[in-house]
C-alpha cells in the first residue's frame, strides 16, 4: 500500500517547543511493545543520545558549552516489529493501538524533526526468531525492508529505533544536558511512574554516567502520590496530587498536568488566584516544594486532538452551543477545589500568616481600613500572599 508520507509530514504540526515529542512517541511505542509482551510491564528501554561532532563530554563541558543533539536512539526488549506491527507501521491512521490512545500518526513526528529513522528489530514469531531492518524516510511511499530473515542465532528480542540528523528548526529546542532530557521524559511519563509498572528506562551517552530514570522519579516526588476524584456530568476525573522540590530553573511554579492515555498533553500553572492562599512555595521540613498534579479521565482520552498537543474542549459553555456541561472552566474549578483539599494544612498556615500581616498593617499604618477587616473580610482573603511579602498589597 502506498502512503503519501511527504504530504502527512508537511501537514503535521510540530511546534519547536515540542522538539522532544518524537522521542516521547518512540518511548511510548517501546512501552506499548513491552506491555504487549509482558502484561506486568517488565522490560528495559535505553535512550542513547549522540551529539554533533561527538567528542568526550569532559572536553565539551570544559568549553562551557554542550554540543547540540544530532541523533537519538531508543532500544527496547518488547514484542518487536512482527508482521502485524510492521504492516500497521507502513500505514497512516491505523487503529492497532486505538485502545491505548494511539492515533497511528505519532511516528510522522520523527520525520518532522529528523531527516529519517532507521529501525532494526529482532523478534519471535510462529516459533522462529526473526530479524527485520528498514528505514523510514519522508520520500517513501512504501516501506521496504532492507533485511528481513529468519535468524535462529539471535537469542534476545530487541528493537532499535534511530532518529537520525535532527533538523535545524528543532535542534536548538532540544535540551543539551542529558539530565534535562531525562527530567523531561520523567515529567512527560510521570503518570506511568505513579500509576503503573513502567519498564526500566536509562539514558545513555558516551563518556558520561548512565542516568536511571527511576532515580530521577524518586527525586522528583517528595512523598507517595495521593489520589482524589471528582465527577462532572457523569464523567469521572482522577486526580493525582504530589509535590516536588523547588528549583528556580526547573520546578519554580505549582503546576497541573492534563493527561490522555497516560501521557501529558497540556500543563497549567496554579497560583493563589486559582487556589486561595496558595503561597509561591510550600515548606516541608525546612525545604521548599511546589505542587504537582495530574488529571486523567476517559473524557480527556476522548477529546485529545490528533496531534496530542491539545484538547478539543471549549473554554466555556457560554462561548459554544455545547450542552454537555463540561468545559475547561468547570474542569479547572473542580481541579482547584481538589488541590485546596490536598494542600489545606499549608493553605491554612499561609492564611493565618497573611491575616497577621494584614492586621499589623491596619493597626500600625492604616487604622481607617479596620472596617474592611470587620465587615468585608472576604476581600482581604483575595489579596495574594506574594503581594504582602513584597509590600505591594492593595486593599
Amino acid at each position: 500500500m502506498e502512503v503519501d508520507f511527504p504530504n502527512y509530514v508537511g501537514l503535521f504540526k510540530l511546534p519547536s517547543s515540542k522538539a522532544l515529542y518524537p522521542l516521547f512517541e518512540a518511548i511510548s511505542n517501546s512501552i506499548d511493545a513491552i506491555q504487549e509482551k509482558n502484561s506486568n510491564g517488565n522490560g528495559y528501554i535505553k535512550v542513547i543520545i549522540e551529539r554533533e561532532n561527538q567528542t568526550t563530554v569532559d572536553a565539551i563541558e570544559d568549553s562551557h558549552e554542550l554540543l547540540p543533539i544530532k541523533n537519538i536512539s531508543i532500544e527496547d526488549d518488547g514484542v518487536g516489529f512482527r508482521d502485524t506491527n510492521f504492516k500497521a507501521f507502513s500505514k497512516i491512521n491505523t487503529a492497532i493501538k486505538k485502545s491505548r490512545g494511539g492515533r497511528g500518526v505519532g511516528r510522522v513526528s520523527w520525520l518532522k524533526a529528523f531527516e529519517y529513522a532507521e529501525i532494526e528489530s529482532t523478534y519471535s514469531e510462529n516459533g522462529n526468531k526473526k530479524y527485520r531492518h528498514f528505514e523510514f524516510r519522508c520520500d517513501n511511499t512504501t516501506i521496504h525492508p532492507i533485511d528481513d530473515r529468519i535468524e535462529e542465532s539471535l537469542l534476545k528480542d530487541r528493537t532499535l529505533v534511530r532518529l537520525i540528523n535532527c533538523k535545524a528548526a528543532y535542534q536548538d529546542s532540544i535540551p543539551k544536558r542529558g539530565m534535562t532530557i531525562a527530567e523531561e521524559i520523567v515529567t512527560h511519563f510521570l503518570p506511568y511512574f505513579v500509576m503503573t509498572n513502567i519498564p526500566k528506562i536509562v539514558l545513555i551517552e558516551n563518556d558520561a554516567d548512565d542516568i536511571n530514570l527511576d532515580n530521577i522519579y524518586e527525586l522528583f516526588i517528595s512523598e507517595k502520590a495521593i489520589r482524589d476524584k471528582f465527577e462532572i456530568s457523569g464523567n469521572i476525573f482522577d486526580v493525582v496530587h504530589t509535590k516536588t522540590k523547588y528549583d528556580s530553573q526547573k520546578y519554580k511554579n505549582h503546576k497541573v498536568y492534563y493527561v490522555a492515555h497516560g501521557r501529558v498533553v497540556e500543563s497549567k500553572i496554579i497560583t493563589s488566584e486559582k487556589v486561595l492562599n496558595l503561597p509561591p512555595k510550600i515548606q516541608v521540613d525546612e525545604d521548599d516544594y511546589v505542587y504537582i498534579g495530574y488529571i486523567e479521565s476517559e473524557y480527556l482520552n476522548q477529546n485529545v486532538n490528533q496531534s496530542r498537543f491539545d484538547f478539543d474542549i471549549p473554554k466555556s459553555n457560554e462561548d459554544t452551543l455545547q450542552i454537555s456541561g463540561i468545559d475547561w472552566k468547570s474542569i479547572e474549578d473542580s481541579v482547584h477545589l481538589s488541590i485546596a483539599k490536598f494542600l489545606n494544612p499549608y493553605l491554612e498556615k499561609a492564611r493565618l500568616e497573611k491575616e497577621t500581616k494584614i492586621i499589623g498593617f491596619i493597626n500600625n499604618k492604616a487604622p481607617s481600613y479596620s472596617y474592611l477587616y470587620k465587615y468585608h473580610k472576604e476581600k482581604l482573603d483575595k489579596i495574594r500572599i506574594i503581594s504582602i511579602k513584597r509590600g505591594r498589597a492593595k486593599i
